[in-house]
């Protein structure tokens, strides 16, 4: 899934481990997810499109995928940064909410995550893109130790 000061991408599911095949998959979705969220608002820029460094999302194959589907429209991140992604923070609260319903299979978890990824309110995603330069100023003032707990108890 991904995160858009919009609200939430769909969220697609993949059967197994996430590999090229299944990622480069993920991104044809990501950019039709892009491509509706730019009519739906009337932008005039393209959205960007920005993923960590996984194994998955760096090898050749996925790298060539990304430079066709999204040209100069993304952005790279460093792979050991989860406090500094707005994605990071939306699994984050995902987890939490995940926690407190009856999960007994793998049916119910996908429903209960269908539901939860359903139920984000859009409001939040726009507040938590609007605060990632916060998040930048204050992992300076920390000198890069885990956010995580200290802004997670801001949603």
């Amino acid at each position: 899934g991904g995160i858009t000061k919009y609200g939430l991408s769909n969220l697609v599911f993949c059967s197994g481990s996430m590999n090229t095949f299944s990622y480069k998959q993920f991104l044809l979705f990501m950019k039709e997810d892009m491509d509706n969220l730019k009519k739906k608002f009337n932008l005039e820029k393209d959205l960007i499109f920005q993923q960590d460094n996984a194994c998955c999302h760096k090898c050749k194959e996925s790298l060539d995928s990304i430079e066709i589907i999204f040209g100069e429209n993304k952005i790279w991140w460093p792979a050991n940064s989860p406090d500094l992604s707005p994605i990071e923070t939306v699994w984050a609260i995902v987890k939490q909410e995940l926690s407190k319903r009856k999960t007994a299979n793998l049916e119910e978890l996908r429903n209960n995550l269908i539901d939860i990824w359903a139920r984000f309110p859009n409001e939040l995603c726009e507040k938590i893109i609007g605060e990632f330069d916060d998040k930048i100023r204050i992992c300076q003032k920390e000198e890069g130790k885990i956010l995580n707990k200290i802004l997670l108890n801001k949603y």
